[in-house]
């Protein structure tokens, strides 16, 4: 499976991150997975869309990364560019601290620890509704909160991650 998934990807260790998720979701989910065709065709199929779904996921985080580079090459003067990078890091944490405290909650847990829907409504035993309803409160809340400050790199940068990361 490497040897079909590598070509699409070009990198060895994502490669073999793609296939091994694949058989241990097939392996997870063996008792409610019913294969139709042959194993073989499955898990090849599901490679090569994982690979795929990565694919889009570099070229999102690649043009989210290059405005928020165009933006940032604006500035020239590097202690002004410090003092602003440092003041926009306690906009950004007071932001993040003004949510609701379930809301924060939930919006660390998947943007920062990068846990699924499903495992934050594990973890914090509710469902996965209610993790999607305060998620889409948190990024609504946040910028809204943080619009004042849209000409910030800094800050163009953490919106794109809030919106688009992983």
């Amino acid at each position: 499976m490497c040897r079909i998934v590598y070509p699409i990807l070009n990198d060895r260790n994502i490669t073999k991150d793609i296939v091994q998720d694949v058989y241990l979701s097939l392996w997870k989910n063996r008792d409610k997975t019913q294969i139709k065709t042959s194993y073989k065709a499955y898990i090849y199929r599901a490679c090569t869309l994982r690979a795929i779904d990565e694919i889009r996921k570099r070229k999102t985080k690649n043009t989210h990364f290059e405005k928020v580079k165009a933006i940032s090459s604006i500035s020239h003067n590097p202690v002004e560019e410090h003092i602003n990078k440092m003041e926009m890091q306690a906009i950004i944490s007071d932001a993040v601290q003004s949510l609701p405290e379930t809301t924060r909650e939930i919006f660390v847990l998947k943007r920062y620890s990068e846990l699924k829907n499903k495992e934050i409504a594990i973890q914090l035993e509710v469902s996965i509704k209610t993790v999607e309803s305060h998620m889409t409160k948190a990024l609504k809340s946040l910028r809204e909160i943080l619009k004042p400050y849209m000409n910030s790199p800094m800050v163009m940068a953490f919106l794109c991650f809030i919106t688009n990361y992983y």
